[in-house]
């Protein structure tokens, strides 16, 4: 019997041997790589800005001191003047705001003019809060302490200058008149400082051309120069 069952092992491999059926284990092939560029692919979208690292204070004082040591500053703006300042109906008023219940979180509202805003709040370190007065009680000054600065696309004008303080422009409206960051000289406290360093933030603003791509953001066109 031993040797029946050990012939039929060598007649089955001898058969193997020969070319007989065997099951070969399938390989995995790579799916061949693209040779065109894709149609259907979604534009890019505008990048956010980043903040850059926030100005350097050497000096504190008068409204300057106060808008740090509240971890706000309030600012003016319209209440719709797209694409400058306008409503953002998907924006949601964060649980820890430290904006006051009359005023709008920064995300509450969204244009060129607020996302400038935005930028001077991140850059002294403080949060953005805005509100939305009529346009003639910001260009007419006399504001009575109530908003620390004002970021509307407010022209530079003499008439103007003789109650409001100007920085230097951040654009011009058009491609011609040229709009700056607003504080009130009647403000009860020292303004010069916090002027200062808002120029200081405007002027870096231009340089690392914030103020470029905010503009082609919103405008389509940069008008950060003339």
């Amino acid at each position: 019997m031993k040797k029946i069952l050990f012939v039929a092992v060598l007649i089955i491999f001898a058969f193997s041997a020969c070319g007989g059926s065997t099951t070969s284990i399938p390989t995995q092939t790579s799916l061949p790589l693209p040779t065109d560029t894709p149609t259907n692919v979604p534009p890019t979208l505008t990048p956010t800005i980043t903040p850059f690292p926030t100005v350097v204070i050497s000096n504190t004082d008068g409204l300057l001191a106060e808008i740090l040591s509240s971890g706000t500053i309030v600012v003016a703006t319209n209440e719709d003047f797209q694409p400058q300042s306008f409503a953002n109906p998907a924006g949601q008023r964060p649980t820890d705001t430290k904006c006051a219940f009359d005023q709008f979180s920064s995300a509450q509202l969204q244009g060129f003019d607020v996302d400038v805003a935005i930028q001077i709040g991140l850059r002294l370190g403080v949060e953005t809060c805005l509100v939305t007065p009529p346009y003639n009680e910001v260009k007419t000054g006399n504001w009575g302490d109530r908003w620390d600065i004002g970021v509307g696309s407010y022209w530079i004008t003499t008439k103007r200058s003789n109650v409001l303080a100007f920085t230097m422009p951040y654009y011009y409206e058009n491609g011609t008149d040229a709009a700056a960051i607003t504080i009130d000289y009647s403000h009860t406290l020292p303004i010069e400082t916090l002027l200062g360093t808002i120029n200081q933030i405007i002027d870096d603003m231009h340089n690392d051309r914030t103020l470029s791509t905010l503009s082609i953001k919103w405008f389509g066109k940069d008008f950060s120069t003339k």
